[in-house]
């Protein structure tokens, strides 16, 4: 009762929000308090210098990490408002909440957006969160993205709760949190079928972040990569990592995962950089990265690195 008289009330959340993250801002991280005293109604958020709103029930925890001030992917958002500068199209796969689309298509009204979610709440808030931002011209469809079309089993918090580890590698998902899954069946597309009426090029970008099942789709969009180039932001989880912080993993999925999705794409002509805070860095092989996020460019670049301020030129151009 305690807890939904200061918590979980459109009226009250808002003032005590703002004071745990005026708190944590100037006097100490607060971060069990933030954690615990999560956004419930609609909140407006800013990622470097771009701000729209989102709605949550005190479950969007992305969301809750980005109001206060977390750091939460700062290099990928960086790294998105200056490749979009150029871009016609983005491409979210695995938009969850739709927070990477909103934010693009915020950030460059002329931007065309497609987001793809498969999880049925996730998709429902995510329309929300297109409707409340009046951004009616990004498209959303709840399909998931594979290596073929079909019908498949999808695996998310029994509960039919938000979830950012839901996925179709199942082992992946219910080894992620101790809570009880259930499967859905979804229906399940290729890139290369949705984006086939389409006129992507190299200065486009698909974002791919669809927990431990980022090969399946890259398959799927084997020739969009060959024929039109677009760059690639795309999360790779190392095997070692995970099973370090989720020892109930090991075994159950594929510890050469991160390895051929680098090779996929390296076979293809692309070339892999780091995303980090400050830039992006040249990456020859993942055996050393402790990072999970990466672009991939299409043609060879004159540096190995680049500060986000020379993106926009020196990647793009």
């Amino acid at each position: 009762m305690i807890k939904k008289l200061l918590r979980d009330n459109t009226i009250v959340n808002p003032i005590f929000r703002n004071l745990v993250r005026g708190f944590n801002r100037f006097i100490m991280p607060l971060n069990r308090i933030t954690s615990l005293y999560r956004i419930y109604g609609i909140a407006d958020l800013n990622i470097c210098g771009v701000s729209f709103k989102v709605f949550s029930k005190s479950d969007d925890l992305i969301a809750n990490e980005i109001f206060y001030d977390s750091g939460y992917e700062e290099g990928e958002f960086r790294l998105l408002k200056e490749l979009t500068k150029k871009s016609k199209y983005f491409i979210d796969i695995g938009a969850n909440t739709g927070i990477f689309s909103i934010y693009a298509a915020v950030a460059n009204p002329k931007l065309n957006t497609l987001s793809f979610e498969p999880h049925p709440y996730n998709f429902e808030r995510l329309l929300k969160n297109l409707s409340i931002n009046k951004l009616s011209h990004v498209k959303a469809y709840q399909t998931a993205l594979g290596a073929d079309k079909k019908e498949l089993e999808f695996t998310i918090p029994a509960d039919s709760s938000l979830s950012t580890t839901s996925s179709i590698n199942a082992e992946y998902a219910k080894n992620f949190h101790r809570i009880e899954y259930k499967t859905i069946l979804v229906q399940q597309h290729t890139i290369d079928e949705v984006l086939s009426n389409i006129s992507i090029a190299s200065h486009d970008v698909i974002k791919v972040d669809v927990e431990y099942y980022e090969l399946e789709v890259l398959k799927g969009a084997k020739s969009t990569l060959l024929n039109k180039k677009p760059l690639i932001m795309i999360e790779i989880l190392q095997y070692d990592s995970l099973i370090a912080q989720f020892p109930e993993m090991e075994g159950k999925i594929d510890a050469q995962h991160g390895t051929k999705v680098y090779n996929f794409l390296i076979d293809l002509g692309y070339h892999c950089y780091s995303i980090g805070g400050s830039g992006i860095n040249i990456v020859t092989s993942l055996s050393d990265q402790r990072n999970r996020n990466f672009l991939f460019v299409s043609r060879e670049l004159p540096r190995e690195s680049y500060s986000y301020d020379e993106i926009a030129h020196g990647i793009t151009e």
